[in-house]
Formats: C-alpha cells, sequence, structure tokens
C-alpha cells in the first residue's frame, strides 16, 4: 500500500511512529520531507527497506506551495495517516483534502 505520513513539526514519539508503520508495513511510504512526522516516517522506511516519495514544496513555481504540496501527497497515496496535535493547520488542510477526494484516512491524535 502507498502510505502517506503527514503531522505536525512537533511530533517527536519514535516508538508510536514505528509501531502504527509496522502494522501497516506500506509498499511505499509518501511524505511532504518536513521535520517532525514527515522525517521520522522517511528514516523508518529507509531502516525498514522501503521506498519513499518525496513532496517538497516549490515556492519558486507556487504561491501557495504548502497547500500544493499537500495535495499531491494526499491525491499520490492509498491512504493517509497523520499524527496530529490539534492545531497544525497544514495538518488539518491534508486531513481533509484526503477525505475530500475518497482517500481512508487515519489520525492519530497527541
Amino acid at each position: 500500500m502507498k502510505l502517506a505520513v503527514i503531522g505536525s513539526r512537533g511530533f517527536r514519539s519514535h516508538d508510536l511512529m514505528a509501531e502504527k508503520l509496522n502494522e501497516m508495513m506500506p509498499s511505499l511510504v509518501i511524505s511532504g520531507g518536513a521535520k517532525g512526522a514527515d522525517q521520522m516516517a522517511e528514516t523508518w522506511a529507509r531502516r525498514n527497506g522501503i521506498p519513499t516519495q518525496i513532496f517538497l514544496p516549490d515556492h519558486k513555481k507556487y504561491k501557495h506551495a504548502f497547500h500544493h504540496r499537500n495535495r499531491l501527497i494526499a491525491e499520490a497515496c492509498e491512504h493517509l495517516i497523520a499524527f496530529w496535535d490539534g492545531q497544525s493547520t497544514g495538518t488539518k488542510y491534508t486531513i481533509g483534502y484526503a477525505r475530500r477526494i475518497g482517500r481512508p484516512v487515519t489520525v492519530f491524535r497527541y
């Protein structure tokens, strides 16, 4: 399964991340390359021999580069998991967009 992993930059629980990714065992980890949950998922993937697809924001090309990047992440995945602090607007936006386009979404609040 192509799994998008997103989350708040303040997410720090390596144990929770590893537990959830080990349960899902994706064939591909998709992220946005941001600090926190994104980079933690990328590290997990490298350690487990899982390929990654990283969408970085292109500020030169898009005025709203973060939202554009987040839409690409949601569109590329088959399932999206979010580690959300309940405040991050980027994570909230991506959760909502993924649901609107019919992607299964699992949210872990911390």
